[in-house]
């Protein structure tokens, strides 16, 4: 079994702070959609939803992620939505939802596999600290294929003051105005475990992790639609 990268949208230069949609122009038949949502200056959950042309996305495991505790530099909650059936190819409407106005920024990408749908295989949010450097973690792929990608969020006041480990591209980096985002993708689909981080001085840090492998049988697994975990930073 296989995956890969249909098409990305880099919508972070478009900063929200209430409901809105964006075009994501996908390719010929993605399998799976993955949305990752980094929202600003506000501590709460904000009973963020999604859709796909239509179709419903799901929270990954220990999503929506509250950054909180330490310095203000943490009042950040990461988002991750996926949906990995039912989506339609070329271009399609990425609506998202939320109940206040936090500013938010948002990335799309859109998965292919060789001929089945696309389930969640693992998420990792074990990278937290109040002062940090150099973060690192590992997240387990048990053996499967896999896409992986980290949001990344970062006490340090310039963007030019993260970066991305050796094996990893940056997708897009966000100021925030005393704090930092990344959007940091994986350079190899692979079956072994992946170590995750990104390079700093020492400083906040908070980081999100999840593995999206090509369903086995070609259905997706059951953890779609069942999981929405607060996971709050101590």
């Amino acid at each position: 079994m296989t995956i890969s990268v249909d098409v990305r949208t880099d919508d972070t230069g478009n900063p929200q702070t209430v409901n809105y949609s964006f075009t994501h122009v996908g390719g010929a038949g993605p399998k799976g959609a993955c949305l990752v949502i980094m929202q600003a200056a506000n501590l709460s959950d904000e009973s963020v939803t999604a859709t796909y042309g239509g179709v419903s996305m799901s929270h990954v495991s220990n999503s929506p992620r509250l950054g909180v505790g330490g310095s203000s530099d943490r009042n950040h909650v990461q988002y991750i939505l996926f949906v990995g059936s039912g989506i339609s190819s070329g271009s399609q409407t990425v609506s998202i939802t939320k109940s206040a106005s936090a500013s938010f920024r948002a990335f799309c990408f859109t998965l292919n596999t060789a001929s089945g749908n696309v389930e969640e295989q693992n998420t990792d949010v074990s990278i937290r600290s109040d002062s940090e450097s150099n973060p690192t973690g590992t997240i387990t792929l048990g053996g499967n294929t896999c896409w992986v990608y980290q949001s990344v969020h970062s006490g340090r006041s310039q963007t030019s003051q993260i970066t991305p480990l050796s094996g990893w591209t940056s997708r897009a980096e966000i100021d925030n105005g005393g704090n930092v985002d990344g959007w940091y993708e994986f350079d190899t689909i692979g079956s072994s475990d992946v170590t995750i981080g990104w390079t700093q001085a020492a400083d906040d840090t908070a980081g999100f992790s999840v593995a999206l492998k090509e369903a086995a049988g070609g259905v997706p697994g059951a953890v779609f639609g069942h999981n929405h975990f607060h996971n709050t930073l101590n």
